[in-house]
């Protein structure tokens, strides 16, 4: 948090205020793990959900899939197209995921979230 500008307001975007945070939005699309399903645990709030826990974080209390979001998030890769596993199906969301408390950073879910898909940041 003490980096000189303007990486010290990026950062700040990705971990978020020192008290934390309650509402994060996409950076990048999140790629959900597995086939999203209308009912049961592979929905994909259930998907989100079991993504969060997975990292000892609690279940999001709101998730929007937001419609008007900036055309970028449609250029990412988010296929792997040598070696590894792909993800099931080739489609990303732009969310923002509400929590009942606050949640400090950085938050990364989904396929390929440890290559930079699914990062989320402070609203």
């Amino acid at each position: 948090r003490s980096l000189p500008e303007p990486l010290d307001r990026r950062i700040e975007r990705l971990l978020g205020p020192q008290q934390s945070a309650q509402t994060w939005v996409s950076m990048t699309p999140f790629v959900p793990p597995r086939f999203v399903k209308k009912r049961g645990r592979n929905t994909l709030a259930g998907q989100i959900n079991a993504e969060l826990e997975s990292r000892g974080l609690p279940p999001a209390d709101i998730i929007d899939v937001l419609k008007d979001t900036s055309i970028a998030l449609r250029h990412y890769v988010r296929v792997r197209h040598h070696g590894g596993t792909p993800p099931p199906a080739d489609l990303g969301f732009a969310l923002r995921i509400r929590f009942t408390k606050t949640i400090s950073g950085p938050i990364t879910l989904g396929y390929a979230s440890h290559f930079g898909l699914g990062m989320f940041e402070v609203e």
